[in-house]
């Protein structure tokens, strides 16, 4: 079995600790999966902030979210190309963060249909992107 770790990239470093995940699990020979989603829990990381006189954890824009989650998912990408050991659960419902990781693995000779790689929509939002995917041969899921 493989397990998923979730990243919510609309926190601070959230890239970065998807790095640090992928060479740890590397290094300790263990495949790496990280399911990327930008983030569902904004508001409630605003308020836990506020209750500890903490600065927030959410980045500060969404272009700083998109940039995170686009990057994140292309370091992923690049590494399956390369053969590591990794899988990648892309959840979004953004159209542009779905054509850039189909052209990052376009870029990586990864086909549509690699098993590693997974597209996903919540059911009943951007039914059109999954059906979109799906028809193209990506493994997309609702």
């Amino acid at each position: 079995p493989v397990l998923f770790n979730t990243y919510q990239l609309y926190l601070r470093g959230g890239d970065a600790r998807v790095l640090r995940d992928l060479r740890q699990a590397s290094a300790g020979g263990y495949v790496f999966a990280a399911k990327c989603v930008r983030g569902a829990y904004m508001v409630s990381e605003e308020e836990r902030a506020k209750q500890h006189s903490s600065g927030s954890a959410v980045h500060e824009h969404k272009t700083a979210t998109d940039t995170a989650f686009d990057s994140a998912v292309t370091t992923l990408i690049q590494a399956i190309g390369r053969g590591e050991e990794a899988a990648l659960a892309i959840c979004t419902h953004n159209e542009g963060s779905v054509r850039r990781a189909i052209s990052a693995m376009a870029t990586n000779n990864i086909p549509p249909a690699h098993p590693n790689i997974h597209f996903a929509q919540i059911l009943g939002m951007c039914d059109n992107v999954t059906a979109a995917l799906s028809a193209s041969g990506y493994n997309a899921h609702k």
